[in-house]
């Protein structure tokens, strides 16, 4: 006997027509001569015969349909708790240093450049946390964040070759990934990530080039837009001449952007690479450094995603499962800030109680436990009725844990957030 899943939902997109399931995230775009079929379907008890055995099929192995004896909700539930508290795996974000060469007016970390709180043998005491916590695991990702990671790019490959070696001793799979804001990244720069099995890369542009140069400055107020666009360009072709298998990722933020100031940014790359971009828009927000009111929300996405689309870019999907952002990932993931001191969320480094614990000298982990438990506590939303019962479940896990700690209100991950991206497939 079957049942559709509590997690089907049809959406209408201008004169489209998409199928969407929010646990196993598999999108259909559904023909309207075929809409009453497939909810028949879908509400079918019984195996079906013939053609609609067809669908029927699809329909069940993509996840819209299911054996009447599933509970969903337990399901996930089982497997958000297995994910967060899983041992064989670890994900470090090394933040070497809050120092950047650029001064982008609304950047979250601005106060936090000071050099004194940098610990001198920070990639010393790394390599000893590296030999207490790797070597028993199967996959290790360091992502590599900042600040501006590259401004340390010597020590950072220097310490990467050290875990690079170790991984091939010890046998785990080694994998990193970088945001960087692009300037630094030369040949040399692009070919040493590469080595390291980089899976992602990501860089950001502040909407056209007029708007960028005025936001995305150096601190010797040199504009920077070209520079960056070609060093991406630059890294692109060396990852399709090498037969790389790295996402590169284009984040384009918006202030008052409109279609016609977005066009010339894809414009900038020819046809080969922007087949090779996954494009991602997000607003400028205002924050304590930055309060320019800003006409673009989450809520009009879909037409810079039209647009990207139509010029041949991917869209980013959510790259989180089980959980809504990295934040609210599991027991052995953490931020690693340039004193040492170790945070779920890189946004909260002004709040000393979101601070979960620190590395010592000997590379040891001292967690804060009443600390990391409460955040446990806040980004589990299997204790919120609210969110078990919601069809966004599996896809929002409760929202922002950051926000819900503060104020005590979830902050939902909007559809064009979410699920808009996968439409595009």
């Amino acid at each position: 006997m079957y049942r559709d899943s509590r997690y089907n939902k049809f959406f209408r997109e201008n004169d489209s027509i998409f199928l969407f399931n929010s646990f196993s995230r598999a999108c259909i775009k559904v023909k309207r001569t075929e809409l009453k079929r497939i909810k028949s379907i879908l509400n079918e008890k019984n195996p079906c015969i013939g053609e609609n055995k067809n669908y029927q099929d699809i329909l069940i192995k993509n996840g819209f349909i299911l054996s009447d004896n599933i509970n969903e909700l337990e399901r996930i539930e089982y497997l958000y708790n297995a994910n967060y508290f899983r041992t064989d795996e670890i994900n470090v974000v090394l933040v070497p240093t809050f120092k950047c060469n650029f001064k982008c007016p609304y950047c979250f970390e601005a106060g936090y450049e000071k050099e004194d709180d940098e610990v001198k043998d920070y990639f010393d005491i790394l390599r000893n946390f590296a030999n207490e916590n790797f070597c028993n695991r199967k996959r290790v990702h360091i992502s590599l964040f900042g600040g501006e990671p590259l401004l340390k790019k010597n020590e950072l490959f220097s310490y990467l070759d050290y875990v690079s070696m170790q991984s091939k001793n010890y046998g785990y799979d080694l994998s990193i990934n970088i945001v960087t804001n692009g300037f630094l990244l030369d040949k040399d720069t692009v070919s040493a990530l590469f080595k390291y099995n980089c899976i992602s890369l990501q860089v950001t542009l502040d909407g056209n080039k007029e708007v960028h140069n005025k936001l995305r400055i150096l601190h010797n107020n040199r504009v920077t837009f070209d520079i960056i666009v070609n060093n991406f360009k630059a890294a692109i072709q060396y990852g399709i001449k090498t037969h790389t298998n790295t996402h590169f990722i284009l984040r384009v933020n918006l202030l008052n952007q409109n279609i016609d100031h977005i066009r010339p940014i894809l414009e900038s790359f020819n046809l080969e690479e922007r087949g090779k971009i996954n494009i991602i828009f997000r607003p400028i927000y205002t924050t304590s450094h930055f309060g320019e009111a800003n006409s673009n929300t989450i809520f009009d996405l879909k037409k810079f995603y039209d647009e990207a689309k139509n010029y041949g870019f991917n869209i980013v999907k959510s790259t989180y499962y089980l959980q809504h952002c990295e934040s609210a990932g599991g027991v052995n993931f953490f931020y690693v800030t340039p004193d040492l001191k170790i945070w779920k969320c890189l946004n909260d480094i002004s709040t000393e109680t979101a601070n979960i614990g620190q590395i010592n000298k000997a590379g040891m982990l001292q967690f804060n436990i009443t600390h990391i438990s409460k955040w446990y506590q806040k980004s589990n939303p299997f204790k919120d009725e609210k969110c078990r019962d919601c069809y966004y479940l599996p896809i929002c896990y409760g929202g922002c844990t950051r926000y819900y700690a503060k104020t005590g209100v979830r902050k939902c991950t909007s559809k064009d957030m979410s699920i808009t991206p996968y439409f595009y497939s």
